[in-house]
């Protein structure tokens, strides 16, 4: 009786952190102009900033390799990234929360799955810092327009979210 007390208070806790959090939605994003982001595909540190260069819709995921609803998530995206990438005019940068010690694992994992997009490590937890405060756990999906403003924002993964990715980017980003 006494563990399922502790399971439930646990539970109400850990839900209520959740949703306690306020929301990005709406806020503009500052990046610092800082070289703390390591590319997997080019093998170099870049730039905060340059995330937002393009004048475009950006996606970015926060994800851990130990995190079974990340690689959901990711496996889900990289599905429909095709399609999307010849309908829509966006950038989608995955950031890894690991470790630099687990760094080799989220390489592993990024290739056994095939996944199409750049896996970017930050390091310092600049962009995490900048982007999410307080907000706390993986996945983490974020959608900015081409004015810097958050314009989705969500927390967790459950099957088929990846179609409300498509619906911001309906209605923000169609190729001409």
């Amino acid at each position: 009786m006494k563990s399922k007390l502790v399971t439930i208070l646990f539970f109400v806790i850990s839900i209520t952190g959740a949703f306690g959090q306020k929301s990005k939605v709406g806020n503009y994003v500052n990046l610092p102009n800082s070289k703390t982001l390591f590319s997997v595909k080019d093998s170099v540190y870049i730039n905060c900033t340059s995330l937002l260069e393009r004048k475009t819709s950006t996606i970015i995921v926060f994800w851990l390799s130990t995190c079974v609803p990340c690689a959901r998530e990711l496996n889900a995206i990289n599905k429909r990234i095709a399609e999307w990438q010849k309908d829509y005019c966006f950038e989608i940068f995955v950031v890894s929360n690991d470790k630099y010690s687990n760094r080799d694992n989220a390489i592993a994992l990024w290739k056994k799955n095939g996944w199409k997009f750049n896996i970017l490590f930050d390091d310092k937890n600049v962009l995490k810092n900048n982007l999410l405060g307080d907000w706390q756990g993986v996945p983490q999906l974020i959608i900015i327009d081409e004015n810097h403003k958050i314009i989705y924002h969500k927390f967790g993964y459950r099957q088929n979210d990846e179609d409300y990715i498509n619906q911001y980017l309906t209605k923000r980003t169609k190729n001409e």
